[in-house]
């Protein structure tokens, strides 16, 4: 039972035996009592305005408490390496300013500079408080297949903790995973591109020879291709020379 039909049918009870009461009484009129059992409607309708009110009442207070949650968090995004910071980095980056798509590249980097999986907990705390949604529903409804799995494998290599001599949790298979979702970018529909920002942003994570070499074991044992070949196949020299990046840090590709 509603509140509004409860409130209506406890009044309507209170009044019918007042009425009836008056009944039993000789000197009350029938009219008297005609008007009581008649107002069922009246407390119905106040019953129905009644709860309105209060729903109404309610709906506003939780969105002017939210606004101020919201507000609270922004304010600390104009700190930069704060948790709303990053938070703010990438929310607008799934709103590209209001242009068609989203801005991967801002989303990446975000994601990128985030130092541990512990800070990434804060932000998607922030997240939550400042959008009302959690940070990874909102990149999944926004990102294709490939971006949304390129920015998984990028936070599944951040330690726990970071501090001054904390690394990366070294996992070829997260490179490998990046290049190959680079590599069959979704675009529309069936059509398929090259994430080129994403390869050369894996490039510029490699830092010598053994990594080169791992990653290209991991690449190939993953998706019996040689990673080469999947780049070479996409990418031609004259729109990213890998080999020429590479070769600056004296890493040799076969």
């Amino acid at each position: 039972m509603t509140i509004a039909a409860a409130t209506a049918a406890t009044a309507y009870r209170a009044n019918k035996n007042n009425a009836d009461s008056g009944n039993k009484n000789p000197g009350t009129s029938q009219a008297q009592h005609d008007s009581g059992s008649g107002s069922f409607k009246t407390y119905v309708l106040w019953g129905i305005l009644g709860s309105a009110a209060i729903a109404t009442a309610g709906y506003f207070g939780y969105q002017a408490i939210r606004t101020i949650v919201s507000n609270q968090s922004g304010k600390q995004s104009l700190e930069t390496g704060t948790p709303a910071y990053y938070a703010q980095s990438i929310r607008m980056g799934i709103e590209n300013n209001n242009w068609a798509g989203t801005d991967t590249v801002k989303i990446r980097q975000a994601i990128l500079e985030i130092p541990d999986k512990h800070t990434f907990r804060k932000v998607e705390d922030n997240y939550k408080r400042q959008y009302g949604v959690m940070l990874f529903a909102d990149l999944k409804e926004h990102l294709k297949t490939t971006e949304m799995d390129e920015m998984q494998a990028i936070y599944k290599v951040k330690p726990e903790r970071a501090d001054k001599n904390s690394q990366p949790i070294y996992d070829p298979y997260a490179w490998a995973i990046r290049i190959n979702a680079a590599v069959h970018y979704e675009t529309w529909g069936l059509l398929w591109g090259t994430d080129l920002e994403a390869i050369k942003q894996v490039m510029r994570e490699i830092p010598d020879q053994k990594s080169w070499d791992d990653l290209a074991e991991a690449y190939e044992s993953k998706y019996s291709v040689s990673i080469t070949e999947d780049i070479d196949g996409d990418v031609s020299s004259w729109d990213y020379d890998y080999r020429n990046e590479l070769s600056k840090k004296g890493i040799s590709v076969d």
